[in-house]
């Protein structure tokens, strides 16, 4: 009884912990927002959106709807995990304090992801991302945040690119 206990309560954890990140993204969200105003953040996000997804005009749209899925929710966050927190992360904190390795890897994260209103709120996703690791030192839960918050974003982009 006690194993199916502990197997359950993981369970509960990382989908709070979904949901946490979740809730914590759209907070930098409006700091981004606050930051940089909304035209620049919506200049940025409409080059992106007709880079990508105006794809499935030219081709096979169920092609496209997978590779993109499988890309976004969980291909990226594996590798970006794996690089980012399981070698960028632990390589710094063996080198300096483990607060300015969290940082430091996260703005490396931050600039990984491209055009400027991003690497601000991706920086302080980084941040998030590097302190779950620190804290369980199991690459498992900042890999199922990152998941969580990619999956969300490509669906709720999807929403809104289907109501525009």
């Amino acid at each position: 009884m006690e194993k199916y206990y502990r197997k359950d309560a993981r369970v509960i954890k990382v989908f709070l912990l979904g949901f946490a990140t979740i809730i914590i993204q759209y907070g930098f969200a409006i700091i981004v927002l606050l930051l940089l105003g909304d035209a620049q953040v919506m200049k940025d996000h409409a080059a992106y959106d007709n880079e990508v997804f105006q794809v499935p005009l030219k081709g096979n749209i169920f092609v496209w709807s997978l590779l993109t899925i499988s890309t976004v929710c969980f291909i990226a966050p594996l590798f970006e995990e794996l690089f980012f927190r399981g070698i960028i992360f632990t390589y710094f904190r063996s080198k300096m304090p483990t607060m300015l390795a969290i940082f430091l890897s996260a703005i490396l994260f931050g600039i990984g992801h491209g055009y400027e209103s991003n690497i601000i709120w991706a920086t302080m996703l980084g941040i998030f991302f590097a302190w779950i690791y620190y804290k369980t030192n199991n690459i498992f839960y900042s890999l199922t945040a990152h998941i969580f918050v990619n999956t969300f974003n490509l669906f709720f982009m999807i929403l809104l690119m289907k109501n525009s």
